[in-house]
């Protein structure tokens, strides 16, 4: 470590320089604060070591004060022989790592340094994290050509740098958690915490505790105080994912704490102030649950301030082959996969595939399929049963067949649309609304097809 070293008492300079020097840190010796700030202004250190009582007028809390302006970069550490409660106050207040009191031992000073050197490579480790997280969640990483995704995009750059609450909404596995940290990663908040809380995953007693926080003694288990995700998140950006789902009780206290920016933990009377951004996730069913009244009115309005209503995979087809490609390059070097793209039937059979869930339910299966296939492409064959059900119908209605009066046009078409359905509700598991869904078909239609077709 590159230490400045300041002292007018010759011996301890002489001293401690040899013994730093000693363990290895490359030290500049200073006997007042004019060389030192000198010494300062033309050399990058990683520490200060500076005497509080200083010739010429200036103490080491004057250094102190003008090495945060000049080299920020800089640890500042006060010594003194007037250990005073002030003096540590003082220099703690202006930006000193640390302060110690003379005389001390040698050992003690280098366990402070080593104390530092542990600190400065956390906080580059972080500073690291930060940016790859940042990168991770940029949007040159979401992934889509389509006008609905270009739509998406636009409406999150128009609202990352906004405070207003975002409401987020999309079927299960279509990217709204993805989205969320994209805004907050984006924005100005991007350095301060990202804290996410599923509602729908945690009982409300806990739930309550997880949002709010709880002081010691307030409820059974509560053995200690402990802060809430609101309070956690700090000016940064707090998520409550699926909270469609969170129970009525607690819609009530998180409307109070939207409308007024406070709150209490569990069993305390210290009121907080709600200093992050909010942003919810819900399913696109929402409004209905409005309407039945499992999901308070004024709270849906109070949330849904700025939205983003994210399309199904379904809807935005042309978007799968971008997507293949970026989970094939993801998971391909993982696997030692060979393959490198889908054969032109195979990617036209993962278009027409439905996804009932969405972008993870295409992820997951790229995973599946890359494990399973042994080329350099992925063939239609290498596809799992419920995407090639519906291409074989297709493969099946031969032409030939009508020149040789084997089989007609319309048995050709009942048969592939037999086989549409049987896929369908099999993929549905016996739910028929679901199955219309798939097939895009209203469900009197699909109800009639299976009663003539006799389906089970």
């Amino acid at each position: 470590m590159d230490i400045l070293l300041v002292d007018d008492e010759k011996i301890n300079l002489i001293t401690l320089r040899d013994g730093l020097d000693a363990a290895g840190h490359t030290v500049t010796a200073c006997p007042d604060a004019e060389q030192g700030l000198a010494a300062a202004a033309v050399s990058s250190f990683d520490l200060a070591i500076l005497d509080y009582k200083l010739p010429g007028g200036k103490t080491g809390l004057d250094m102190l004060k003008e090495l945060k302006r000049s080299a920020p970069q800089t640890d500042v550490m006060i010594m003194s022989a007037f250990g005073t409660i002030d003096i540590a106050v003082s220099a703690m207040k202006n930006g000193a790592f640390d302060f110690i009191t003379k005389p001390f031992s040698l050992d003690e000073i280098l366990l402070k340094i080593e104390k530092l050197a542990r600190h400065r490579e956390l906080k580059r480790e972080n500073v690291q994290l930060r940016r790859e997280v940042q990168g991770r969640f940029s949007f040159v990483n979401m992934i889509g050509r389509s006008e609905r995704t270009r739509e998406v995009f636009r409406l999150i750059e128009s609202f990352a740098a906004s405070p207003s609450s975002v409401l987020i909404t999309g079927e299960s596995g279509t990217g709204k958690g993805l989205t969320s940290r994209v805004i907050h990663y984006n924005s100005p908040r991007s350095a301060l915490p990202f804290v996410e809380i599923h509602c729908g995953a945690i009982p409300e007693n806990i739930l309550e505790s997880e949002l709010f926080g709880h002081k010691k003694g307030s409820f059974t288990g509560a053995n200690q105080d402990r802060e809430g995700k609101l309070e956690a998140a700090a000016g940064g950006t707090v998520a409550l994912d699926d909270i469609d789902t969170m129970p009525m009780p607690l819609q009530v206290k998180l409307l109070r704490v939207l409308q007024d920016g406070r709150f209490e933990r569990i069993g305390s009377n210290h009121t907080l102030e709600l200093k992050a951004r909010v942003i919810t996730t819900a399913k696109p069913t929402i409004e209905q649950d409005v309407a039945a009244g499992r999901f308070r009115e004024d709270l849906y309005y109070r949330i849904n301030t700025l939205r983003i209503d994210l399309p199904a995979l379904r809807e935005r087809r042309e978007d799968i082959p971008a997507l293949a490609d970026f989970f094939i390059a993801k998971y391909g070097p993982v696997i030692g996969s060979a393959a490198k793209a889908f054969k032109p039937d195979a990617m036209e059979a993962l278009m027409n595939y439905p996804f009932p869930g969405n972008v993870r339910e295409l992820e997951h299966m790229i995973e599946r399929i890359l494990h399973l296939c042994k080329g350099d492409c992925v063939m239609l064959e290498d596809l799992p049963r419920e995407i090639v059900a519906p291409s074989r119908a297709l493969i099946t209605m031969n032409p030939d067949d009508l020149e040789t009066g084997k089989r007609s046009y319309t048995r050709m078409m009942e048969d592939a649309e037999k086989k549409f359905i049987q896929w369908a509700v099999r993929k549905a598991g016996g739910n028929q609304s679901e199955a219309s869904r798939l097939l895009d078909m209203p469900r009197s239609t699909l109800q009639e097809k299976i009663k003539r077709y006799n389906i089970d």
